[in-house]
């Protein structure tokens, strides 16, 4: 006999209000699929905080992020019932839904893959992409009252729905303090959207005993940030650490003094590219 599948689906009506619906789905209806992508899924409940979904990081290189079973088990099911009508209407209707629930498919795998990076080995100093994606503005922050507590600079970097979502810590430290904000829902790039927009801000003790902040930002079309870090977590620059869903932009607030490589418009791999080097010394 074969094992049943059991699958929990959260559908997101506003930011804060959300309506659980339990269902059974037979392995056999994925059989085939599954046996043609090599895809295998472990379901579970979702949680109802961004940071209490299970760290991925502890599995060896999955091939798709974690955090998108439910989304990729609710578009699989949308599309079987899109190529079922079709069949059902026959005539020319049946291609197109096909197609359309393929699509679906693709893009929903290809959006939540979860490549194996390598980082560069951390010599103390490094500080890498949290993101992939496009440095969209890097700019000089008066003051930056909510962890450093002084001067900063800040590297914003956007990601697109083509890009790869799982996001990376950029430098090695101590957790000292995580905060999620419910927000607006502003475009990633405008200005604002770093202090308005729903986000998490994340802050650590380099190694070197400097701060350094990033965030995690929903855009107009990302509605869902999950993080797995919490006070006290000792991490590691490369670390997977969250995801956000369908667009979104990360920041990173480091001291004045950091050096800088990247400039606008230069593209990033999240855990790979080196944003600058922090001072050795202890501020």
């Amino acid at each position: 006999m074969r094992p049943i599948v059991l699958v929990s689906v959260k559908l997101s009506l506003q930011p804060s209000v959300w309506k659980e619906t339990d269902g059974t789905i037979t392995e056999q209806v994925f059989d085939e699929w599954i046996a043609t992508n090599g895809v295998s899924f472990e379901f579970q409940r979702f949680p109802n905080s961004p940071s209490d979904f299970p760290n991925p990081e502890h599995s060896a290189n999955p091939l798709l992020a974690p955090e998108g079973y439910g989304i990729i088990v609710t578009v699989t099911a949308v599309a079987l019932v899109l190529t079922a009508v079709g069949f059902w209407i026959g005539g020319i209707a049946r291609l197109p839904l096909a197609v359309i629930a393929l699509a679906l498919v693709i893009f929903t795998l290809y959006f939540f893959r979860d490549p194996a990076r390598t980082s560069p080995v951390d010599d103390g100093t490094l500080l890498l992409a949290p993101a992939d994606g496009k440095v969209i503005e890097i700019v000089d922050v008066e003051h930056e009252s909510l962890y450093l507590n002084g001067p900063a600079r800040r590297i914003s970097i956007f990601l697109s729905p083509l890009n790869v979502h799982v996001n990376r810590v950029p430098v090695s430290g101590i957790i000292e303090s995580v905060r999620y904000v419910p927000g607006e829902y502003l475009v990633a790039w405008h200005e604002k959207a770093s202090e308005k927009n729903e986000r998490s801000e994340i802050g650590v003790r380099h190694v070197s005993g400097q701060r350094v902040m990033f965030k995690q930002i929903a855009g107009a079309v990302a509605r869902r940030i999950v993080f797995h870090l919490k006070e006290g977590d000792e991490v590691t620059a490369g670390d997977r650490f969250g995801i956000v869903k369908f667009g979104s932009r990360m920041d990173v607030l480091v001291p004045p003094a950091t050096e800088i490589r990247v400039s606008p418009g230069d593209r990033v791999v999240a855990g790979e590219s080196i944003l600058g080097s922090m001072d050795r010394m202890n501020d």
